[in-house]
């Protein structure tokens, strides 16, 4: 993002500001329903990481309680106790997928079209309701979202470190929803077809 210079100091642009103002206003708009009280899959994620031990988690989401991948089930045993304890990372992941989408919007379509996208998502009914819902499917956006900014920075600056840290967001996003792959596959297919000399 753009910074401009005032007497010697680095001060944000103005478009920090408004991604920033984007942002802060997707948080309000996720905020009201981030006390509801739990319904439907939430309880099964309430009945998984309440009351049971790390072995025990591993084992009722590998069995028939459940089939999803650990990595939220993981993160919300840092926060449980309480329903918005296990609503924290969905809300942290969503509100992070907003400035995330600027940034890879800047990156591939341009500016204009990074703020619409980064709106959209800010105001999306769906997105706000996954970002306060107690399940790993706004980890999984969030995950997904940063494999395809770190691979495509790898992909222009061929750093090694990039690739190491799409390898985690990657990883990040199948741990976190089954669907995920999907986007992983779309990512290696356009890489593999419109950047041959990174094979």
């Amino acid at each position: 993002m753009e910074a401009t210079k005032r007497g010697g100091r680095s001060w944000p642009g103005p478009i920090v500001w408004l991604v920033g103002g984007i942002t802060l206003a997707g948080l309000l708009l996720r905020l009201p329903s981030f006390d509801d009280s739990m319904f439907a899959d939430e309880l099964s994620t309430y009945f998984v990481v309440n009351g049971f031990g790390t072995g025990d988690v591993m084992d009722l989401i590998n069995g028939k309680q459940e089939s999803t991948p650990p990595l939220y089930y993981k993160l919300a045993e840092l926060t449980k106790g309480s329903d918005e304890g296990l609503r924290l990372v969905p809300l942290l992941a969503g509100i992070a997928s907003i400035p995330m989408t600027y940034n890879l919007g800047r990156k591939t379509v341009g500016q204009q079209s990074a703020v619409v996208g980064s709106a959209l998502m800010a105001v999306s009914p769906f997105l706000i309701y996954y970002s306060t819902e107690a399940r790993g499917y706004s980890l999984a956006l969030a995950c997904s979202l940063a494999s395809t900014i770190f691979m495509v920075n790898a992909l222009e600056t061929g750093r090694r470190e990039l690739w190491v840290l799409y390898a985690f967001a990657s990883a990040g996003a199948a741990y976190s929803h089954y669907t995920a792959a999907f986007v992983l596959a779309a990512q290696l297919a356009w890489a593999f077809l419109f950047r041959p000399e990174a094979r």
